[in-house]
C-alpha cells in the first residue's frame, strides 16, 4: 500500500461546498456525455491526484477544476486507446443470409465456407487465431492488439496461415 502524505488544503467555508461535492461538479461540467456511468470513478480519481499532490493548494476552485479536466481528458484518451473487438458475423452466416445471390451461388458460398472453415484446423496452431481473426474481418493492427503482440508477429501469421490454408483447400480440390 503507497502511504500518500497529506494535503493541506484549504478548509471550506460554511457557504462553500466540500472536496467530493466541488470535484463531482467540475467533473459533471467537463466530461463528455458518452463517461456519465464512469463520473463517481473520475470524481475519485481526480480526488486521488489531489491527496497525491502533497502541496498546499491556496486557490482550492481553481485546482479542483485544472484537476477534473485533465483526469477527464486522461480517461477519453485512455478510452480510445481500449478499443473492443468485436467479432463479426462469419464467412458461412454471410453467405447463407446474402439475398442478392443466386440460389446456387449461395450454396457454392456455403460449401466453400464450410470447406474454408474445415481446412482452418490445418493451420498450424500459433497461426490459428490470427487466421480466423482475419477471415471474420480484422485487420492486422486489430488482431495485433486483441492478441496482445507486436504488428509485425501478427502480420507474420496471417501471412503464413493464408498460405497454409491455401495449401489445405487446394489439397481438398477447393480452387478460388
Amino acid at each position: 500500500m503507497v502511504h500518500c502524505p497529506p494535503v493541506a488544503v484549504s478548509a471550506p467555508t460554511k457557504n462553500e461546498p466540500d472536496d467530493r461535492t466541488l470535484m463531482a461538479r467540475y467533473v459533471r461540467r467537463c466530461r463528455p456525455a458518452w463517461l456519465a456511468e464512469h463520473e463517481e470513478d473520475l470524481v475519485q480519481m481526480a480526488l486521488v491526484r489531489v491527496l497525491r499532490a502533497g502541496a498546499t493548494i491556496e486557490h482550492r476552485r481553481a485546482y479542483f477544476k485544472r484537476t477534473a479536466r485533465a483526469t477527464v481528458l486522461d480517461e477519453m484518451r485512455r478510452a480510445r486507446h481500449r478499443t473492443e473487438v468485436c467479432m463479426s458475423t462469419s464467412v458461412r452466416q454471410g453467405a447463407t443470409n446474402s439475398m442478392d445471390l443466386s440460389p446456387e451461388t449461395q450454396a457454392r458460398g456455403v460449401q466453400v465456407g464450410d470447406a474454408m472453415w474445415a481446412a482452418v484446423d490445418d493451420v498450424v496452431e500459433a497461426r490459428r487465431p490470427a487466421v480466423k481473426l482475419y477471415l471474420e474481418g480484422h485487420g492486422v493492427s486489430e488482431i495485433a492488439e486483441c492478441l496482445g503482440q507486436p504488428r509485425k508477429t501478427t502480420a507474420n501469421q496471417v501471412y503464413r496461415g493464408l498460405m497454409d490454408l491455401r495449401q489445405s483447400l487446394e489439397a481438398r480440390g477447393v480452387r478460388p
